[in-house]
């Protein structure tokens, strides 16, 4: 983060990866001034739900930052396109009502990958194959290049908890079926 960054908004999920992401932020807090906003969209999908917003809230007040939700619940029919429309929308907002200089999201390398081979699978046009960017105007993603068991592995040896997203094992949605092929080593020839 250079210096002309003063004000962050963190899109966070209570997994695993954003999590992680806030605690390297406060980490950077220590030593920068830096102002964090946390930003949690409860999309009331699983059973696990209440129990992020609860963590999150803890978080927030435990090391006293700002923490804004939504909840809202969406149809399945193309749930993700919807909640991504959703929280970058909600997102961008908060960042010119609180005067933002970036919005940090926990994408990381296996998010990368996924996305390629999703847009491989729907016949994507080359531009597509561009993927997560780490950074498009005031969006930036600092874990993209670290693949998923690392943050796993660094979260676990710095005891952080995270809630798990049991909507993550259900193959109705594409990317966690493509997650599950990676995980089956379905693309590994």
């Amino acid at each position: 983060i250079s210096n002309d960054v003063k004000k962050i908004i963190l899109s966070i999920s209570g997994g695993v990866d954003s999590v992680f992401l806030f605690n390297l932020l406060l980490e950077c807090k220590k030593n920068y001034p830096l102002e964090i906003i946390l930003y949690h969209v409860n999309y009331n999908m699983n059973s696990n739900s209440i129990s992020a917003v609860d963590l999150l809230k803890k978080l927030s007040n435990k090391h006293n930052i700002v923490f804004l939700y939504d909840n809202i619940k969406i149809k399945n029919k193309n749930f993700e396109s919807e909640a991504r429309i959703f929280r970058y929308s909600k997102l961008k907002e908060i960042s010119i009502q609180h005067s933002v200089d970036l919005i940090l999201t926990a994408h990381h390398y296996d998010d990368q990958l996924e996305t390629l081979l999703m847009k491989e699978d729907e016949g994507a046009d080359w531009v597509s194959f561009l993927g997560i960017r780490e950074r498009y105007k005031k969006i930036y993603r600092p874990l993209l290049l670290l693949p998923k068991d690392k943050i796993v592995d660094y979260a676990c040896n710095l005891n952080i908890k995270w809630i798990e997203d049991v909507s993550n094992n259900c193959l109705d949605f594409k990317r966690n079926k493509i997650r599950k092929l990676l995980k089956d080593n379905y693309y590994s020839n």
